[in-house]
């Protein structure tokens, strides 16, 4: 984000609660903000079940489709160039360039299901490779950190994933 302000670009930047508010304490006036709330969360690893998840699906497509419309909106009234999503499914405008940054490129359970690994990948990659023109890793690609969630990947080609390294 610094780099893009740097650079002279404008930035306006879409998040909530604790994230936002250090964004703004660190970028103050020099960027736009429009609070958007984060997905609900059923992923935990003292409870976690695939039924649950599954359960709850349909709850979160309808979130991402609800905050797809609100970006859309946006979209059009301030005339972006280009979207960078930090992991948020429905942060994305087909019109224009959008890049999705994600280090989960397939979700692994506390209690490893393959079949639920496998199925997982192959749905972020169908709904993603869509909406999106690039998926970022915050990862090295030949020393990752993230292991299975971002590597070995069946689904995701090598010409749409670029790993940018450790960021932090």
């Amino acid at each position: 984000m610094r780099g893009i302000l740097k650079a002279k670009h404008s930035l306006t930047i879409v998040g909530s609660g604790r994230s936002l508010e250090l964004l703004k304490g660190e970028l103050g006036d020099r960027c736009q903000y429009v609070n958007m709330s984060d997905y609900s969360s059923v992923y935990s690893k003292k409870d976690f079940s695939v039924a649950k998840f599954l359960g709850y699906f349909p709850f979160y497509i309808d979130e991402i489709v609800k905050e797809h419309i609100k970006i859309k909106k946006l979209v059009r009234k301030e005339k972006y160039e280009r979207i960078i999503s930090d992991s948020r499914f429905g942060v994305y405008d087909k019109k224009i360039p959008s890049y999705f940054v994600f280090h989960q490129l397939r979700f692994i359970s506390p209690v490893r299901i393959k079949l639920f690994e496998m199925a997982t990948e192959r749905f972020n990659y169908s709904f993603l490779k869509e909406n999106f023109s690039m998926f970022l890793v915050p990862d090295d690609k030949k020393n990752p950190l993230s292991g299975d969630l971002s590597h070995n990947l069946r689904y995701f080609k090598d010409n749409k994933v670029e790993y940018l390294g450790i960021i932090s």
